[in-house]
């Protein structure tokens, strides 16, 4: 970068910093004045409570939803002890009866609301088919299509205990697949199974949405809303006037895959991890509700929700399976190339599972109670018991740190063993007694440094020996210690790591890395190329490290980002 454009930036910042202070000096803080009159309402008043900072309250004696009848065209296909199935002839549209509240569940809205909806005809087509599919072309142009779009038949229709199985020919893609359809108690579960996938034409499978618009609805012409789990959970509440959207909701489980999917904006907020796979409908609050759980084909799957005002004046939410992913495959240094996609599929049956809620479980505090139950039920979740103990506190602590010197980088010191141990004493001193611990940048380098060449101790911080005599001292005290550890990322090359031979390897075979700069001054900030650890060289670097630690007398570690990021790993085959 220039030294100009260095320039430009610095000066940028200082006139930003003055502009400020001068408005702090004169008194104009933005939002003061909105602030000033809520403080003077009368207390418990709940207009505050009704901005986007918080969830709208319910909306009190909500008119009762009509349930809709059953046609006499749709056959009774299953029964269980709380629902029914029932499936149209060519298995286009299924429909879920509440045998105990009569509420009816159907894929596909009524006729009569669709026309007022006034469609075009590709999103005519797509309301009232049974999925929605995106595929490649000869071309690697990633297209759009339904089961009516596409001008597909159902080849057979096969019971099966307490459901149906139905092929789908899409013939003019060359592809086949089946779905499977069966009630398990108070539960709708549809199956797309992976070994059913026939791809014969010229047409690839990118993503397959099973029964997009179950629950789907015009405006406001039902009370209730869509739940996504956007960051922490999400409503879209059904609305006749609302605002303007641009664009729906859509969100990969679990976060982005790196290796294929790139962040677009770098001067955008993210969006919100989906760290559940899970998404509902409400009809009524109080009255009808179902939540939906992607069960199978979770890692590659993502979870759309559409608002009234995008493409159609109805709201309508489906989890979507991620068969193929579209890349750009690069030719050259100077990012010559051209979009391609993954060749072979990923492999695994995708599921998904329809739990319905009624009277007062149907609303996103049902849905709440109703995941966790599956949960448990499951054997993924215990119920902790009540503590009559302290209040658990996690402390973390930082050793050390790099930052740029004038040759180099230099390792600046922040907390030393002793001062660590010194920590926890004068918490323990307050009345604090149930303490873990968690030390970073206890490492030669400190907390980046040259990961995941991690050893020697920092002999800044006290070495080897006072490292071990802090854990020694604080199990004394019933204080866990936790030493901080990264497995996913690596800062450049060293002897435990080689960006070319270790490194995570992107679907167009480019090693994946992300660089931290400032737009203004990139020289300085060039150094913190992060690059991630592919599967197997972790796995090394881990067994090794274990040994080291062993001989310490550290037994117990704290591992960041492995639990919580997720991509592939393509191996390169140079």
């Amino acid at each position: 970068m220039s030294t100009v454009i260095k320039g430009v930036g610095y000066i940028g910042l200082v006139c930003l910093l003055f502009f400020g202070i001068v408005r702090l000096a004169l008194g104009e803080e933005p939002g003061a004045a909105p602030s000033d009159r809520i403080a003077a309402q009368q207390e418990d008043s709940p207009v505050e409570y009704k901005i986007n900072s918080y969830t709208a309250p319910e909306q009190a004696g909500s008119e009762q939803v009509t349930a809709r009848n059953v046609p006499g065209g749709m056959k009774l296909m299953a029964e269980s002890e709380s629902l029914q199935l029932y499936a149209s002839n060519d298995a286009q549209s299924i429909m879920i009866k509440n045998k105990a509240t009569g509420y009816v569940w159907s894929s596909v809205p009524d006729e009569k609301t669709i026309a007022q909806a006034q469609l075009n005809e590709e999103w005519g087509a797509a309301i009232r088919s049974p999925f929605l599919v995106e595929y490649f072309d000869e071309s690697a142009m990633q297209n759009r299509g339904s089961y009516r779009s596409l001008g597909a038949a159902t080849r057979q229709i096969q019971p099966l205990p307490d459901g149906f199985s139905a092929a789908y020919a899409l013939e003019s893609i060359g592809v086949t697949f089946t779905m499977e359809v069966k009630l398990e108690d108070d539960s709708l579960v549809v199956k797309l199974p992976d070994q059913a996938i026939v791809e014969k034409g010229a047409g690839k499978l990118s993503s397959i949405q099973p029964f997009p618009f179950l629950g789907a609805v015009r405006k406001n012409e039902t009370p209730g809303y869509i739940f996504i789990p956007d960051g922490s959970g999400a409503l879209i509440r059904f609305q006749q006037n609302h605002p303007q959207y641009d664009q729906a909701f859509e969100g990969r489980v679990y976060g982005p895959d790196m290796t294929v999917e790139s962040v677009e904006d770098q001067f955008t907020l993210p969006e919100q991890p989906i760290m559940m796979p899970v998404f509902g409908f409400v009809h009524g609050v109080k009255q009808n509700g179902y939540i939906g759980i992607i069960e199978d084909g979770k890692y590659n799957a993502r979870i759309s929700a559409y608002p009234s005002g995008v493409n159609t004046d109805f709201y309508w939410a489906s989890p979507k399976f991620i068969l193929r992913y579209p890349y750009f495959q690069p030719t050259s240094k100077s990012m010559g190339g051209f979009n391609t996609y993954q060749k072979e599929r990923n492999r695994g049956d995708r599921q998904v599972r329809y739990l319905f809620l009624s009277g007062k479980d149907a609303d996103y505090v049902g849905m709440a109670k109703a995941y966790r139950g599956y949960l448990e039920d499951q054997g993924m979740l215990t119920p902790k018991e009540k503590s009559e103990g302290d209040i658990p506190l996690k402390v973390e602590m930082l050793g050390a740190e790099k930052t740029p010197g004038l040759v180099g980088n230099r390792v600046v010191k922040m907390t030393s063993f002793e001062e660590a141990e010194s920590i926890v004493d004068r918490l323990r001193s307050d009345g604090i007694r149930n303490i873990s611990a968690v030390f970073r940048g206890w490492n030669s380098g400190g907390v980046n440094g040259s990961n995941p060449d991690k050893f020697p101790v920092s002999k800044d911080l006290g070495g080897k020996q006072k490292l071990m005599r802090l854990k020694e001292n604080l199990e004394k005290k019933g204080v866990p210690l936790y030493l901080y550890n990264d497995y996913t990322n690596a800062f450049g090359s060293n002897d435990n790591f080689n960006p070319k031979v270790d490194g995570l390897r992107t679907a167009g075979n480019q090693v994946m890395s992300d660089t931290y700069y400032l737009w203004f001054d990139a020289e300085s900030s060039a150094d913190l190329t992060v690059y991630f650890m592919n599967p197997r060289a972790a796995g090394k670097v881990a067994a090794k490290d274990s040994q080291r630690f062993a001989d310490m007398g550290i037994d117990a570690l704290a591992v960041d980002k492995t639990g919580w990021i997720l991509y592939s790993d393509f191996v390169s085959i140079q």
